[in-house]
């Protein structure tokens, strides 16, 4: 899992989501509860929810198995 975790197909879309977004984060601490925040981090939860189902998917397990083994 760590080693999946580690590979292309998970950091890739993640750092590019980073790389995409990392500008919105760049204002004062008093903007810390902008709408722009919440929707950027709606669309974060999105990304990891699908990887993880992809991974899930891959390996043959369900999503309560892989809480379960992080746990």
């Amino acid at each position: 899992m760590v080693q999946y975790l580690k590979s292309p197909m998970w950091t890739v879309d993640i750092c590019d989501f980073i790389d995409d977004n990392c500008l919105s984060f760049a204002g004062e601490a008093t903007d810390e509860n902008s709408l722009e925040f919440t929707n950027i981090h709606l669309e974060f939860k999105k990304l990891i929810d699908q990887k993880l189902d992809v991974f899930c998917m891959e390996f043959g397990i369900t999503n309560d198995q892989f809480l379960i083994a992080c746990g």
